[in-house]
């Protein structure tokens, strides 16, 4: 049984999956002003997003469980995200040709992960799909024994001019659902996922079943 243990984000409405989830009770959270991270270059902002959101999916497991994840030299972390640290590579002219490793070691070295393995995935919109994709393999693949998904995306000029060149942005509000929809809204976040692949049930301890995940192409590609 594929299994969500915890899990926690940020976004506009505040750096906790509780907020976001009363933003979309509320409607709110969803203002044309978005980006939350304007003081700091692109890796440093996803890095503590990212450690904002995994400290949260971390306490949010049982005690016992902890304990088992932070002893265990089998865990799988995936990084997800469409561009990473695009931004700093655009404007500061950095010298490399990947945006999402960088900021998949920096996550690593400031959460304290053991990963016996860790990847990025970056498949544009379905990118936080195909991570829960691999992860299920790995899990059953008995490749390791808890996978940590963590994701988020930042916005800046290059992501924002390229949504616009699209036409894809709308000018109002978001309103997802709506016939009176007229595009999309960009909004920087992150999320961490805990997952494991168990039969057994640890007495107390909350779980979410992951129900069904797979990921096909009919194109040359997936995105």
């Amino acid at each position: 049984m594929l299994k969500l243990l915890g899990y926690g984000c940020t976004n506009a409405a505040g750096n906790n999956s509780e907020n976001f989830w009363l933003s979309l009770i509320d409607g709110k959270g969803f203002s044309p002003q978005t980006c939350l991270w304007k003081s700091v270059n692109s890796l440093e902002a996803l890095t503590v997003q990212l450690c904002t959101a995994w400290k949260e999916a971390f306490f949010s497991i049982s005690p016992s469980r902890r304990e088992r994840l932070t002893q265990s030299n089998s865990v799988g972390v995936i990084f997800a995200s469409t561009k990473g640290c695009i931004e700093d590579f655009i404007w500061e002219r950095i010298e490399s040709r990947d945006p999402l490793t960088p900021v998949l070691e920096e996550f690593l070295k400031r959460a304290e992960i053991k990963s016996q393995c860790h990847l990025t995935v970056s498949s544009a919109c379905s990118s936080a799909v195909g991570a829960v994709f691999l992860g299920k393999a790995w899990l059953e693949q008995k490749r390791v024994d808890h996978v940590v998904i963590v994701a988020a995306d930042q916005i800046g000029p290059f992501i924002t001019r390229g949504f616009y060149a699209l036409r894809a942005l709308t000018e109002n509000i978001c309103r997802p659902f709506s016939d009176g929809r007229d595009g999309l809204q960009l909004g920087d976040g992150s999320a961490a996922l805990i997952l494991v692949n168990e039969e057994e049930h640890i007495p107390g301890e909350w779980f979410a079943e992951i129900a069904g995940v797979d990921f096909d192409t009919e194109g040359f590609a997936v995105t």
